[in-house]
């Protein structure tokens, strides 16, 4: 797999893309049993279900923009260089597609580029997101901006931006600290809804800028099989989801089991889960507190 990437000895973003796919797995298998031994834990894992796709399936990609404009991917072991023009071959065709002309908007925008090092500059991630429905989402992280004039000049970038890319939301991201992270503490829906729509299976989940959802739209429903046949019949149990996010798995659950909880620290993913159970026609409990310190009894 390694002839997929173009940049493959200078690219940090993943470090098995030099291994065949069927030795990834053996790995992995050896990397669990490992653990589990290592823990003392009487348990074995004796198969890993491939993914369909070993390229093109994320849906989700953040890409840095550094001080001089460069928008891509970090390089191996230096958080302060980005690889600019890098097409990386785990996205989405889609991402693919609004990689290259977000990362033109960035170069011609005439906006300042955040430095790492001074945190000084207004730009300073881009988040792309594609589901299976072809619905996009661009994610602009910004630091805030210093006076009016910059604001507005954002904004009107952000106009070229719909008008170039064309993606079913474009959302504006703010964050003020020197956190080097692509989420931010403010959003503002700039096109569109603010959120995309995601199919798997016969279940619709809705997914906000800040929504952690599944990253590979094929393995997806895989997943969701698997949980529900180790589930087994739930027509007469409680069932809890730990870290429940925006429900994936509690949704579905919800249409069969006899109590479904879901336990979510993060508010925002809470109000996702409430809204994808609305919208699937199904009621389950979302508590927004920390499974470590919920209350059992």
């Amino acid at each position: 797999m390694s002839h997929l990437c173009p940049n493959k000895e200078l690219c940090g973003s993943c470090g098995w893309s030099h291994i065949p796919y069927e030795n990834q797995l053996q790995q992995k298998i050896s990397d669990i049993n490992g653990s589990f031994k290592l823990k003392g834990l009487d348990l074995v894992c004796k198969k890993i279900l491939p993914s369909p796709k070993q390229s093109h399936y994320r849906n989700r990609m953040d890409y840095v923009i550094d001080f001089e404009g460069r928008v891509g991917m970090r390089q191996k072991g230096k958080w302060w260089k980005v690889i600019d023009n890098h097409k990386c071959f785990l996205a989405d065709e889609q991402i693919d597609r609004l990689y290259v002309l977000v990362r033109e908007w960035v170069q011609s925008s005439g906006l300042s580029y955040y430095d790492r090092k001074s945190h000084i500059g207004l730009l300073r991630f881009a988040v792309i997101r594609a589901t299976s429905l072809n619905e996009t989402m661009i994610i602009i992280l910004t630091s805030p901006t210093i006076h009016l004039e910059e604001e507005q000049k954002l904004r009107s970038a952000f106009s070229q931006l719909v008008n170039t890319a064309n993606p079913t939301t474009l959302v504006w991201g703010v964050n003020s600290t020197m956190g080097d992270v692509s989420f931010g503490e403010s959003y503002e829906v700039i096109h569109g809804t603010g959120v995309v729509k995601e199919q798997v299976g016969e279940t619709i989940y809705h997914i906000s800028p800040n929504a952690f959802f599944q990253t590979n739209s094929c393995t997806a429903p895989i997943l969701l099989k698997t949980v529900l046949s180790f589930c087994g019949d739930v027509s007469s149990k409680t069932i809890l989801d730990l870290y429940c996010g925006t429900g994936f798995f509690s949704v579905l659950l919800a249409k069969d089991a006899k109590k479904m909880i879901g336990i979510e620290l993060n508010a925002d993913a809470i109000r996702d889960a409430k809204t994808n159970a609305e919208n699937n026609h199904v009621s389950p409990e979302f508590i927004s507190t920390s499974a470590e310190t919920y209350n059992w009894s």
